[in-house]
């Protein structure tokens, strides 16, 4: 399948129809955010051109088109349905990246399947903001056959996750294995909330009690 299908309702785009002052921003909200659900950034906003035409079918959209390099993030705001898309690049070379893991693709190459592995015990433990109710520290542990994984959130100014908390468990899965373990406050956040020191702090509290409720949930509890 190399073009347009036949008797099917089709929809053509292009960054042609638009002034050039215009190409970007009007892709990005009309076909990016509106019709394909990805936020799309022009690797080169100059001379910027795409253009694609979308083919409806019952329980079925095929898309066929041509672009310049551009980033596209799915982001959570852009998750509308529970559709299941693929994507192919024909002639070009392109990447995928979830979650800090990139796969390149080659031409015609594509993605079929995205495997995650199941959690031995997982549980999560945040101190809320007292205002906001969101986390001013919050700390996930997942516990896998390969290892265990410790995410936090809240205490800088993105997640990160805590290698010293990672290896410690994965020797001694239970509390008190991380209960020593110094945190750096260089690079935490200080604000009005807390400051950079109280959060170091707050990182172990919340690691111990989110290892406790791994385990209770995986003792059924």
């Amino acid at each position: 399948m190399d073009g347009p299908i036949s008797g099917a309702a089709q929809f053509h785009f292009s960054t042609g129809a638009f002034p050039e002052c215009e190409r970007v921003t009007a892709w990005r909200e009309v076909f990016g955010r509106a019709v394909v659900n990805i936020d799309i950034e022009p690797l080169n906003p100059e001379g910027f051109h795409s253009e694609a035409t979308v083919c409806r079918l019952p329980g079925l959209g095929v898309m066929f088109g041509s672009t310049a390099g551009y980033r596209g993030t799915l982001t959570k705001e852009l998750i509308r349905a529970d559709d299941v898309s693929f994507m192919a690049g024909p002639t070009c070379r392109w990447a995928a990246s979830q979650l800090g893991r990139e796969t390149a693709l080659a031409p015609g190459e594509l993605i079929t399947a995205v495997k995650l592995p199941v959690t031995r015990a997982a549980g999560y433990a945040k101190m809320p903001n007292m205002a906001s109710r969101f986390a001013l520290v919050g700390v996930f542990v997942a516990r896998f056959a390969d290892g265990v994984r410790v995410a936090v959130t809240g205490a800088g100014p993105g997640v990160f996750r805590a290698a010293a908390f990672e290896a410690a468990l994965a020797r001694r899965f239970e509390p008190e294995a991380i209960a020593a373990l110094p945190v750096d406050p260089s690079g935490l956040v200080s604000d009005i909330h807390a400051d950079a020191a109280f959060r170091a702090h707050l990182v172990t509290v919340m690691g111990k009690r989110a290892v406790a409720a791994a385990l209770a949930s995986a003792r059924g509890l």
